[in-house]
């Protein structure tokens, strides 16, 4: 679905805006940033318009809000279901961050006029079941039923699970992607989970 006249105009400050304030998440990349560009069969450049994504590069976008959607709603169990201070602090910055490429993902699929651009099903697996690293609902209800110690362990290692699955969605990404955008953000999406799970790792091994 397009948009005409000033609704356009509108759209496309907006979207700058998203897209300006989500740098180092879901984000256009600079020229010199921009991996080397792969060669393309003539059908397949084609079926793509110039400044669109292909099936594969929308997939991934949506893939990834749904999957950071449910990782904000486990880290804001934490405050009320931990007592550990270096993992609360640690839930705050990885929130702060999936929200973050969250705006900008939308914002992409938006300046690519995807239709339901802001994914309307709920972050929790059966809703999701084919996205890497989502929880199940018996999953999320048992984190929800834990605190203290035993909440901190099982929460630990579900994000570092949930976290390995976004870096599964990038790798995809990089391989199959054609939209040099797309598979900018999949290249840093994977270098920042898998900083995140690197700390995650290390509160786990001190608790």
């Amino acid at each position: 679905m397009g948009y005409s006249g000033p609704m356009r105009s509108a759209l496309t400050v907006v979207v700058a805006l998203v897209v300006g304030l989500a740098a180092g998440g879901c984000h256009r990349s600079s020229p010199e940033s921009q991996p080397e560009s792969r060669p393309q069969s003539p059908s397949s450049s084609s079926a793509q318009p110039a400044g669109t994504g292909s099936a594969a590069d929308i997939a991934f976008l949506q893939d990834v809000a749904v999957h950071h959607q449910q990782a904000l709603e486990l880290t804001a169990m934490v405050p009320g279901q931990s007592s550990n201070p270096a993992l609360v602090a640690l839930a705050e910055q990885i929130a702060a961050q999936q929200r973050t490429e969250l705006q900008g993902c939308q914002a992409q699929l938006l300046q690519w006029e995807v239709p339901g651009a802001t994914p309307k099903r709920p972050g929790s697996a059966p809703d999701a079941p084919d996205v890497p690293g989502m929880l199940g609902q018996p999953a999320i209800d048992e984190l929800r039923s834990l605190h203290g110690p035993a909440f901190d362990k099982l929460w630990l290692q579900s994000m570092i699970a949930h976290h390995r699955g976004a870096i599964t969605l990038a790798h995809n990404e990089i391989e199959n992607g054609q939209s040099p955008d797309a598979v900018s953000i999949a290249q840093s999406l994977a270098v920042r989970q898998q900083t995140q799970i690197d700390q995650l790792n290390q509160l786990l091994e001190d608790l």
